[in-house]
């Protein structure tokens, strides 16, 4: 239900996302969605779901980093 809320919101504002498999397997997460208009991340995991968009930034070259910060 909170994943959908957070789409939802994405759709009211008019912005794009999509799941991509890849990102998922390499966040070992349950689903991955990439926001098209703004590179944000929406990282879902069984009892998490995580936001992340930091401007100017490649938030995939620190999957590790983030991964063991905030999910473990």
């Amino acid at each position: 239900m909170a994943l959908q809320s957070i789409l939802s919101e994405y759709d009211r504002y008019g912005f794009s996302y999509k799941y991509d498999k890849n990102d998922t397997k390499d966040w070992g997460a349950k689903s991955v969605y990439t926001v098209i208009d703004t590179n944000e991340k929406v990282i879902v995991y069984d009892n998490v779901i995580i936001t992340i968009n930091i401007d100017d930034f490649d938030i995939n070259n620190y999957i590790d980093l983030v991964k063991e910060k905030l999910i473990i």
